[in-house]
């Protein structure tokens, strides 16, 4: 079904296409908070130390699609050990 918006030059409405639905402007995302580091005894400020950690220590961000077998395997690993 087509989506319309008025057009506020002409007053008339104007079918919106895939191509009009693309922000053009740029945006601008907040730092992320300080946390403690999962791979050692030191606290992560902001993106560019996150970024900088996780290339020193050759690890990656996890992709959505994974999470389901990372809970997975985490799950297994604390069964194992006896955790709850």
């Amino acid at each position: 079904m087509p989506r319309y918006r008025l057009d506020k030059n002409t007053r008339e409405l104007v079918e919106i296409t895939e191509a009009a639905k693309v922000q053009k402007s740029p945006q601008v995302w907040r730092d992320i908070p300080e946390y403690q580091s999962p791979l050692g005894n030191w606290t992560v400020d902001g993106r560019a130390q996150r970024r900088e950690e996780l290339k020193r220590y050759g690890c990656r961000e996890i992709d959505p699609s994974e999470k389901s077998q990372i809970d997975r395997i985490t799950e297994t690993g604390r069964k194992m050990r006896g955790e709850k």
